[in-house]
């Protein structure tokens, strides 16, 4: 598995764990486009049915509510939850990739250790 499949693989953990998107295959065979279809469904739910919830996990995850407003201004819900779906996975793709950043450099760090 290469470095990009090996994230997609961890971003759709992510999704699954933090926003509780169900995908209709495996994270390990769900490419990006059915990643973001799934996240734009459970967003346009919130956004219809739950805005105090969308907010808290977009306030923990923290993505700048001038974002929020970007994503939502005066759209169709169907388009605004797109739009919002893109920029919840651009950050949790950023926290993948920190996250493998540093759990490899401690893995080399403790390679220095007596």
């Amino acid at each position: 598995m290469d470095s990009s499949q090996s994230e997609l693989v961890d971003l759709g953990d992510a999704l699954s764990k933090d926003w509780q998107v169900s995908l209709a295959t495996p994270p390990d065979g769900a490419p990006y486009d059915e990643l973001l279809e799934a996240l734009t469904r459970r967003i346009r739910h919130l956004l219809e049915h739950n805005l105090d919830r969308l907010m808290t996990a977009l306030y923990i995850l923290d993505v700048p509510e001038e974002h929020f407003r970007e994503a939502t201004a005066s759209k169709p819900i169907d388009e605004s939850a797109k739009d919002l779906a893109r920029v919840v996975m651009a950050r949790e793709m950023k926290r993948v990739e920190t996250r493998r950043k540093y759990s490899r450099r401690d893995v080399a760090d403790s390679d220095l250790l007596p």
